[in-house]
């Protein structure tokens, strides 16, 4: 075999764990476990200082979340309203980010770490990585944009601390639905 047969063969075997677009196994995060090596427990989710923002159907002036409420109806948050390169989904007491190119995924669930900050516990991959590393989500509600429209910062860090992601999205309408663009 020559060696540019030989090299075409590990190129090829390389690019097989690298993903989608490129030939790939398109591996994605998962949140399960996460909550349990980060020394988190789950917690409702709609119990977030910035609850507001989600679609949680608590009546209006209740007092707290019951420990087994179920979370949020589907809300997506986006970079922008078209053609967005991230999209941020909450759904129960989990969220979940797609986007950028190179693409990077985060599966994370809302969870309380003894007696710390409440904060997503999930699983961080993006193309450097092989398998998805432990990272830690935080929100913040910014202010309403120009036309009113919701918007948060959603910040990851590694288990080492390093900032991995800092977005700032804004609330898609109710029903809309939203992919990340691709990746030229």
């Amino acid at each position: 075999m020559k060696p540019n047969h030989l090299l075409a063969g590990l190129l090829g075997l390389l690019l097989s764990a690298c993903g989608p677009g490129t030939g790939g196994s398109g591996l994605t995060t998962e949140s399960h476990g996460y909550l349990a090596l980060a020394g988190a427990k789950s917690a409702p989710l709609c119990s977030a200082p910035w609850a507001d923002q989600l679609a949680c159907g608590l009546p209006p002036g209740s007092s707290g979340v019951s420990p087994d409420h179920p979370g949020t109806a589907k809300v997506l948050y986006a970079s922008s309203a078209s053609n967005p390169e991230f999209v941020l989904s909450f759904e129960g007491n989990e969220l979940k980010l797609e986007g950028g190119c190179p693409r990077l995924s985060y599966s994370g669930e809302w969870g309380q770490p003894g007696s710390g900050a409440a904060a997503f516990f999930g699983g961080y991959l993006d193309a450097g990585l092989i398998q998805p590393v432990l990272a830690m989500g935080t929100v913040q509600a910014l202010a309403p944009s120009s036309d009113g429209t919701p918007r948060l910062q959603l910040e990851l860090r590694s288990a080492s601390g390093q900032v991995l992601a800092l977005l700032q999205l804004q609330k898609l309408s109710s029903g809309a639905q939203a992919s990340p663009r691709g990746c030229p």
